[in-house]
This record gives C-alpha cells, sequence and structure tokens, in this order.
C-alpha cells in the first residue's frame, strides 16, 4: 500500500495499456513536458518517465506511454519516443 513518502512501481499505478500520443511541448529548464493525446488531452510527464534522451524531445515526436494517478492528477509514467 502507498504511503505520503512511497510511490508504488510504475506497474502498480498504470491506468490501462499503453497508448500512443505526441509531444506536445517540453519545458528543459523544468525538466518536464505534455503529450497530446490521441483523445484530445494534455498529459504532464515528468523527464524521469522518458526510456531516453529526454533533451532529444522535440514537439510532435510521436511517442508511446503509460498513463497513472499522480499527486496531482493523470500523468505520463513511462515514454517511449518512436522513430517518425
Amino acid at each position: 500500500m502507498a504511503t505520503a513518502t512511497h510511490r508504488p512501481p510504475v506497474a502498480e499505478r498504470a491506468l490501462g495499456a499503453e497508448r500512443r500520443a505526441r509531444v506536445g511541448r517540453v519545458v528543459p529548464e523544468e525538466e518536464y513536458g505534455l503529450l497530446e493525446t490521441e483523445e484530445g488531452r494534455e498529459l504532464f510527464f515528468h523527464r524521469s518517465s522518458v526510456q531516453g534522451d529526454f533533451h532529444r524531445l522535440l514537439p510532435g515526436a510521436p511517442v508511446r506511454f503509460a498513463e497513472a494517478l499522480g499527486e496531482d492528477g493523470p500523468e505520463a509514467v513511462w515514454v517511449l519516443p518512436l522513430e517518425r
């Protein structure tokens, strides 16, 4: 069970299957970005969720992601850049 000081592993927090999205924007100085999902939602992701080089992500880049419920609502907890 999760406590205020411990977050369960990604696999335990994931809300369903992996999905596809595009990078909406990246804020490198604050180490986060937003994905644009196929449903038209914006979804927060932190640099630590990116499987690869966060600094190589560009707006419009396709990704696969897993969504989970974070402290402030839904977020992408696993982001895998795809080839264009």
